[in-house]
């Protein structure tokens, strides 16, 4: 936590990866990636890397995530703008909200009363409503300029502020926001409040046993069970052990690879699109 024993985790096939959440229980970490508009997966370690496949993605930037309940939450930025949920594999992607929006940078979720606070950059306002999407409310669209990464600690909500080139805080709902860290002629990114009531421990998913049972990657589903991945090149088996696929199509497009996989119907993910960035 001190800056110190840095350790790159995951280095190819990256380009503008603005968004990422750590799944604590289950031991994953998410990114996504505007520039390349994929969502990715890995180990806490780098290992077992995995593009998911989710429809409608076009500029993805805020995650957070509830690996409690078991979903995935993020915010597009894209031509058509929505704040989304998905299971932890990426399945069951379900849009939550798109109308009123237009630039939504960044998420973050109280998971005690089960609200989801967003911002938008280009309406300058930030939001909040329920995690299945109802209840939908501005918080606030006064002194709120270009917010850009957003999260929130005992009821005060955190954002960095382009506009002001500084981290801004506000007591809501009644206090005012102000100034938290000014730091001149820098812009402010990311913005996450560390604390261990952020992040419950204790709480049993069908991972937390010996990995769920599964070689590589385990994701944690609604309802304590669980289904197992594998990384993008390979291919994963009934019992939860990953196979090498024995056809394959490989398409160069840019400086990245496209696997599409060829196999026979026993397995899952028969065709499956996996981005597989030179160097790995």
């Amino acid at each position: 936590m001190d800056g110190d024993n840095r350790e790159v985790v995951v280095e190819n096939g990256l380009v503008t990866p603005d968004g990422m959440a750590v799944d604590w229980i289950n031991r994953n970490l998410y990114w996504s990636d505007s520039h390349t508009s994929r969502f990715e997966v890995a180990t806490l370690d780098g290992r077992y890397r995995k593009s998911l496949h989710i429809e409608k993605l076009s500029k993805p930037r805020g995650i957070c995530v509830d690996p409690v309940q078991g979903f995935v939450y993020w915010a597009d930025w894209g031509t058509f703008p929505f704040i989304a949920r998905m299971e932890m594999d990426g399945t069951n992607m379900e849009v939550l909200a798109q109308q009123g929006l237009a630039w939504p940078n960044s998420l973050s979720i109280n998971l005690e009363t089960g609200k989801l606070i967003w911002a938008d950059a280009s309406r300058d306002l930030i939001g909040m409503m329920n995690v299945d999407g109802t209840e939908m409310q501005i918080l606030s669209d006064s002194h709120v300029d270009h917010p850009f990464s957003i999260d929130h600690y005992m009821g005060v909500i955190y954002w960095s502020d382009w506009y002001k080139k500084s981290v801004m805080s506000w007591e809501y709902p009644d206090g005012e926001p102000e100034m938290f860290h000014p730091l001149e002629d820098q812009l402010q990114h990311g913005v996450k409040v560390v604390h261990k009531s952020q992040q419950p421990t204790g709480i049993k998913t069908g991972c937390t046993e010996n990995n769920g049972g599964c070689s590589q990657l385990c994701f944690a589903k609604p309802g304590v069970t669980r289904v197992c991945g594998c990384q993008s090149h390979l291919l994963v088996n009934e019992d939860g052990t990953c196979s090498e696929p024995t056809h394959r199509l490989l398409v160069a497009r840019g400086h990245e690879l496209l696997q599409v996989v060829l196999e026979p119907a026993n397995l899952t993910n028969v065709i499956s699109k996996a981005v597989l960035p030179i160097g790995i």
